[in-house]
């Protein structure tokens, strides 16, 4: 499985975000029917905040699995990736290549709310390993954001995730920090991630916006 690069990223339009209090949970957090589509417009920007790179990709809900008495939803890579499924307590992750299930985005939740997130994925290319420990934190229940596709009502966590690379006797650590928001019952709004290599910050910038989505 690959790492969580909740790669989703950035755009141009006027972000408002207004932190409250708790809201209670009424729905999936993101809907996981099969055909499912969700458009973003990112953009990369540089050291001064130019954008450099614009581009619009699209992430769906491909084909289903039944694995740990479960079904599990294949989400193209943007964001999540990986298959993933819903549960009472939040959205999980089900890792095919050793069999983990990991809390992604825990839901419903409350404000300050703080768990840690760790599981090996096999890098069967390079015949290393990868260990991800991610440290995820709910810093609002409905931050109002602004998007192409309309104002949504979002979870907003933040996370930085630790993935330490093993190769033989070389080891390599690289960090990465992202904000995520999601709308529940629509799904991904809004990424941004500051880019970090070795724990420090190089500079650029990635932001993701929802521009359109498609539910069935």
């Amino acid at each position: 499985m690959n790492s969580l690069t909740v790669l989703f990223l950035i755009s141009f339009t006027i972000i408002s975000c207004k932190t409250s209090t708790n809201t209670p949970a009424s729905s999936d957090l993101i809907p996981l029917k099969t055909g499912n589509e969700w458009i973003y417009q990112t953009n990369s920007y540089d050291r001064s905040g130019n954008i450099t790179t614009t581009i619009t990709d699209t992430t769906t809900i491909s084909s289903d699995l039944i694995a740990q008495g479960m079904t599990w939803h294949y989400l193209s890579p943007k964001g999540i990736g990986g298959f993933i499924s819903n549960r009472n307590n939040g959205l999980w992750s089900f890792d095919t290549a050793t069999q983990k299930v990991i809390l992604l985005y825990e839901y419903p939740s409350f404000s300050g709310n703080s768990y840690v997130a760790e599981y090996d994925s096999v890098s069967y290319n390079l015949g290393g390993k990868s260990i991800f420990q991610i440290s995820i934190k709910i810093i609002s229940t409905n931050e109002e954001v602004s998007t192409p596709a309309g104002v949504f009502s979002c979870y907003h966590f933040q996370y930085e995730a630790d993935d330490t690379q093993q190769h033989g006797d070389v080891t390599s650590i690289g960090i990465y920090a992202q904000d995520v928001y999601i709308a529940p019952d629509i799904g991904l709004v809004m990424v941004t991630e500051p880019k970090y290599t070795n724990g420090s910050q190089d500079g650029s910038n990635i932001l993701s916006l929802l521009k359109e989505y498609h539910l069935k």
